[in-house]
């Protein structure tokens, strides 16, 4: 299956809202996924979900990737 995404970098975080369906989310729920550089070796990258509905975007899952030592 393939998702469609749309982004843009605004603010210092990456944001991509998927275009097409996600399995598992509910008809009308609208998804994107974000990333933000923390610092030079970590970046954390989270997704949200906005209901039909309602006004505030739902954080679904959270993710932190740090550089393991030595790598470039």
């Amino acid at each position: 299956m393939r998702t469609e995404y749309r982004g843009a970098f605004e603010n210092g975080v990456m944001s991509f809202e998927a275009l097409t369906p996600l399995p598992g989310v509910p008809e009308g729920a609208r998804t994107r996924m974000k990333f933000q550089a923390i610092d030079a070796n970590t970046v954390r990258q989270w997704g949200e979900q906005l209901n039909p509905g309602a006004t505030e975007w739902t954080v679904t899952w959270d993710l932190t990737y740090r550089r393991r030592a030595g790598a470039r």
